[in-house]
């Protein structure tokens, strides 16, 4: 792998998904637990403010070539015996709010790397959810 699609320029040859990468995998230690979830908290911004909400509403934003070495790591560290799929949920604020930069990107590139056999959720106040977005995650 040179380089990855456009959308991951950013990511150069060094970072993959082999489970024999130096970076995903062996410089962890032993002990690290096979993994199927990964929960990502996109965005520390809403655009509500219910009353009963636990986030700050500030700016802070996950970049892209984190949530891309995120979905690396995961995929390095699943169970590869196990029947069950890799899982990503994205969560925030709003996640939503990062739809085009970061939410599409990771879903085509994870659904690429395993041939669709991979979920994905999304943590939402559902106010930005059309019946596009439904049907694409």
């Amino acid at each position: 792998m040179n380089r990855i699609s456009n959308d991951f320029s950013t990511i150069d040859s060094k970072t993959c998904c082999n489970p024999s990468c130096n970076i995903c995998s062996n410089n962890l230690p032993p002990a690290v637990p096979k993994l199927h979830n990964l929960f990502l908290g996109v965005t520390e911004d809403c655009n509500m403010r219910c009353r009963y909400c636990f986030v700050q509403h500030t700016p802070a934003r996950m970049t892209l070539t984190t949530a891309t070495k995120a979905l690396y790591f995961l995929l390095a560290q699943r169970d590869h015996k196990s029947s069950r799929n890799p899982n990503i949920t994205f969560f925030g604020g709003e996640p939503t709010l990062e739809w085009d930069s970061l939410i599409v990107p990771i879903v085509k590139r994870g659904r690429e790397l395993t041939d669709n056999k991979m979920s994905f959720n999304i943590t939402s106040n559902g106010v930005l959810l059309n019946r596009e977005r439904l049907e694409f995650m």
